[in-house]
């Protein structure tokens, strides 16, 4: 869990072009180090406030693409996509919760409806993730 507090203050370094920020933080040399010490200060892992700057660029450009915006090519975004689902629904596995899938969602919709957009994931009762031993409500 990261305090808003703590997201809102790292923003004004992750996003210092506001609107005009563009691309991946490779070979950023000194930026680069500038966000990994003011993530120690505000307590908030290196790949989290990269995954919110990210957010933050996608959010203040809605019509672009993210390749467009410098933040990776269509394969790699998919793949990418495509180890976080894999990576959650074993964590959702591991922790013995009762879920449906994206496809066994679609799959309870009568044929030949359009398909509203579906969560990847969808656990079956309210639940409180704190690690991996789930209080259930």
């Amino acid at each position: 869990h990261v305090p808003i507090e703590s997201e809102e203050r790292i923003l004004k370094i992750l996003m210092r072009w506001k609107g005009r920020e563009r691309g991946m933080m490779r070979n950023a040399g000194n930026r680069y180090q500038e966000v990994a010490r003011a993530c120690r200060q505000v307590d908030m892992q290196l790949p989290q406030a990269l995954s919110l700057r990210r957010q933050h660029i996608q959010h203040l450009n809605p019509r672009h693409r993210m390749p467009a915006l410098g933040l990776g090519n269509d394969g790699d975004i998919r793949k990418s996509a495509a180890l976080f689902e894999s990576a959650v629904e074993a964590y959702l596995y591991q922790c013995k919760l009762s879920f449906l899938t994206e496809t066994q969602q679609k799959a309870l919709l009568p044929k030949g409806v359009k398909h509203p957009p579906s969560p990847d994931f969808m656990l079956q009762q309210p639940t409180l993730l704190t690690t991996c031993t789930p209080m259930q409500y």
